[in-house]
């Protein structure tokens, strides 16, 4: 029987590349991370990896790679295609499909599954499950196509294999994730009374984020069924965020050293208010896109070295479209903004206003200081907390234009002042006073044009009330230290 280089390469690779085609590891950040990825999975690829962390994402997502391996070989067809599509559905949890194939000259493999996975405590623990289909097909040629073992079992064999996967969130920054796959060992021998088994692989996953940098490890282990012993590889990745668009990935296991990188060239995020024909509420509308290329690039240890290494590519495309209902941020007031799902925000937006007058003139410095606080974070916080800011530069656009007519009343006033017309004077300050309550100039202001007609008691009424507002204020301090009449 003769073979061709490339078919003889195949024979002599095949261990390896069974257990790189039903047991390949799709995704390509997860190859730059070293396949560190049982608890940090946060991407479609989490279908395979661990699905209970598919119930973690917050957008729709469609995820796909391409590979090409051992380049340099001569006639070289070996490759592996991978594509996952997952929805989530809020509380109820995320539902994903996916399908692999690897090729080679003369045989292929096809895994096409169903996935899910679901919250027990909200963003703490979840679990999912797998089912997936599995085939194996061998493309006759003049050389095997006497074969009697494909005259009497055929090309092709198909089976099903069954996963499942917890995670759960420690705390903050530490997550710990369990895989455990091919629970049914399948057997997928072309014919059924051999043994050729999938064997069950656990994967136990730890992972620690710390500012810029992510750190993740796996301890994976089977039992082989031919020669029954238990193989355990362990499993390293480090990724380090540089920016919001770029963060690098290097990872090792016990036969491969990976390097790569995750770039988001095109992320956009649109906010519209829109109102509600039904309940006639104003609501906040996000919506958002972004697009994520990974590359990896892997070197064995051991093996081949005459070849340029195994190289990645893979493409995310994410959509999300959430609504909020919005009752009004303001300065003072909470405001609650409820999503669709059970998910409830408070954003509170503080106010403070730190002003240096000078008594009966206008020499005003006014400092502004904002903070927002999300009190209790949703999945899309960060487009929450844009929105309120949206709606605080409202209300500073409002309450500043009450000030600056107040601003004029008081300079009106100070004119009738000089000129000895204190009734039309107080009107003014009055006037301003009910346009901007909490500014200081206008009860000075008030309290001056009182005094000077002779209405000491009320004038120290508005004094006081200026004081209680700025008790560091230089002017009133020297008018309650002159003696005046109190």
């Amino acid at each position: 029987m003769k073979f061709t280089f490339m078919e003889f390469i195949f024979i002599m690779l095949f261990p390896v590349l069974l257990f790189s085609a039903f047991e390949d590891r799709p995704g390509v950040r997860s190859c730059a991370m070293g396949n560190a990825y049982t608890s940090i999975a946060n991407d479609a690829y989490a279908a395979y990896w661990n699905p209970a962390l598919l119930s973690r994402l917050n957008s729709v997502e469609i995820a796909t790679d391409f590979r090409k391996y051992l380049w340099n070989l001569d006639n070289d067809d070996l490759s592996y295609t991978y594509i996952a599509f997952a929805y989530p559905f809020g509380r109820w949890g995320t539902l994903s499909v996916n399908g692999g194939m690897f090729k080679a000259n003369i045989y292929s493999e096809n895994r096409f599954g169903l996935q899910y996975g679901f919250h027990i405590i909200q963003d703490k623990f979840g679990i999912g499950f797998s089912i997936d289909n599995l085939s194996k097909r061998f493309s006759l040629n003049k050389y095997i196509n006497d074969d009697p073992l494909f005259d009497n079992y055929g090309t092709k064999v198909n089976n099903y294999v069954i996963s499942s996967g917890l995670y759960a969130n420690i705390f903050r920054n530490f997550m710990i994730g369990l895989s455990i796959k091919n629970i049914n060992e399948p057997n997928i021998a072309l014919n059924k009374e051999d043994k050729d088994i999938l064997p069950i692989n656990t994967s136990f996953g730890l992972s620690y984020y710390w500012r810029w940098f992510l750190f993740a490890m796996d301890i994976e282990w089977q039992d082989e069924l031919l020669n029954d012993e238990r193989i355990i590889r362990i499993h390293s990745g480090l990724e380090c965020k540089l920016n919001n668009k770029l963060k690098l990935q290097t990872g090792y296991d016990s036969k491969f050293v990976s390097f790569g990188f995750t770039l988001n060239f095109l992320g956009k995020q649109w906010i519209n208010k829109i109102v509600d024909p039904i309940t006639s509420r104003e609501i906040v509308d996000i919506k958002s896109i972004n697009c994520i290329l990974n590359y990896c690039v892997r070197y064995p240890f051991s093996g081949i070295y005459s070849t340029y290494g195994d190289h990645y590519i893979g493409l995310r495309l994410q959509y999300s479209n959430s609504r909020a209902e919005s009752q009004g941020v303001t300065k003072y007031a909470p405001s609650r903004i409820k999503t669709e799902t059970r998910y409830e925000t408070k954003v509170r937006i503080d106010t403070m206003f730190i002003e240096k007058v000078r008594l009966d003139t206008l020499v005003k410095e006014t400092i502004i200081k904002d903070t927002i606080i999300i009190e209790k974070p949703v999945p899309d916080s960060t487009l929450l907390a844009m929105a309120a800011e949206l709606e605080a530069q409202k209300v500073r656009l409002a309450e500043q234009k009450k000030i600056n007519e107040a601003l004029k009343h008081l300079l009106n006033s100070l004119k009738l002042y000089y000129a000895n017309e204190f009734e039309s004077a107080e009107k003014e300050c009055r006037t301003a006073i009910n346009l901007a309550p909490n500014l200081v100039l206008g009860y000075l202001r008030l309290g001056s044009i009182l005094y000077r007609q002779g209405k000491v008691d009320e004038a120290m009424k508005y004094w006081k009330k200026a004081y209680k507002m700025d008790p560091n204020n230089e002017e009133l301090k020297k008018i309650f230290e002159s003696g005046v009449k109190q």
